[in-house]
């Protein structure tokens, strides 16, 4: 008896460059997230960068969701001190 076995190769998927969407979010950010950075894939979104507050975490989470609508595979933005941020005027 003969079996043969179908071996797929791992779909590894590549960044794709987000120029374009970054910098339409950074601008918005007003400096809120320090080295932020978009990672995008063929399926979506990880955000990347420093803050101080989750606060700011959360605004940049919001600011992506409004220019795009690929989904975001995560919020990797590290909150480097835990305080409450005092509201930007």
């Amino acid at each position: 008896m003969v079996t043969s076995t179908l071996v797929l190769p791992k779909f590894v998927e590549q960044p794709i460059p987000t120029t374009n969407l970054e910098s339409r979010v950074r601008a918005d950010l007003n400096g809120r997230v320090k080295n932020f950075r978009l990672q995008r894939f063929n399926r979506g979104l990880i955000l990347r960068g420093r803050t101080r507050c989750f606060y700011d975490k959360q605004i940049a989470l919001h600011v992506v969701m409004m220019h795009t609508s690929l989904p975001i595979f995560a919020n990797e933005i590290r909150v480097d001190e835990v305080n409450f941020c005092t509201r930007r005027t």
